[in-house]
């Protein structure tokens, strides 16, 4: 399936406060989705991503305020590989600092950074490990020795090649948010992008109207 009708109603969805907070919302736990107030979700500009990866990996930052007070950054990775990538904490290590680097030099010498939560969406099996700490070579005998000293945080995954087409018209998102995560769970599977729409009959009205408005 070509990338380019995807791509539009991906930059569509990503672009618009209307969708944004439901996709990701949906894709927290709900612990988590309760503690934001998400009427301060803000798209931060720019991408983390190493310029070669850029076909391959789609990256999104938002800043968000807790309930409670607060700033926190949900970083949204969109892997477009069906192959698991076992180093993906090692990855979002190192694009988590590029932001953590970037705040701090936007908002000067603070004694707390902001939050960061890591949510990876991908098509294919779930990119295992999800904690950055079973990466990191160590005797069993040594590792509780040294466990207090690791560095360690764990992922979240939206976990759509488990997730059945019809779980997922059942989250509580704008119809064409679900259509674009339809079309990115089946993009390298699906043979027929027009058969695959055709599922989505009731939404594409929608589609078509945000689509018009995309620029070229």
């Amino acid at each position: 399936m070509s990338s380019i009708p995807y791509d539009a109603l991906f930059e569509a969805v990503s672009g618009d406060p209307d969708h944004v907070p439901g996709a990701l919302r949906a894709a927290l736990p709900a612990a988590l989705g309760a503690a934001i107030d998400w009427r301060t979700l803000t798209r931060c500009p720019g991408s983390f991503v190493e310029p070669a990866l850029a076909g391959r990996r789609t990256d999104l930052l938002f800043s968000v305020t807790w309930c409670t007070g607060g700033e926190a950054l949900l970083y949204l990775l969109f892997d477009r590989q069906r192959s698991p990538d076992t180093l993906m904490a090692y990855q979002l290590l190192r694009y988590m600092v590029r932001i953590w680097k970037r705040w701090a030099a936007e908002h000067g010498a603070r004694p707390v950074l902001p939050c960061i939560l890591p949510l990876v969406r991908h098509p294919g099996e779930r990119p295992p490990p999800l904690s950055f700490d079973v990466l990191l070579d160590l005797p069993d005998a040594t590792r509780a020795a040294a466990d207090p000293d690791l560095v360690r945080f764990a992922y979240l995954v939206d976990e759509l090649s488990e997730l059945p087409d019809r779980q997922l018209r059942e989250r509580a998102m704008a119809a064409l948010a679900k259509l674009v995560a339809s079309c990115f769970k089946h993009a390298q599977t699906y043979p027929d992008l027009v058969e695959l729409l055709a599922g989505w009959v009731d939404g594409l009205g929608e589609v078509v109207t945000v689509l018009t408005q995309v620029e070229p």
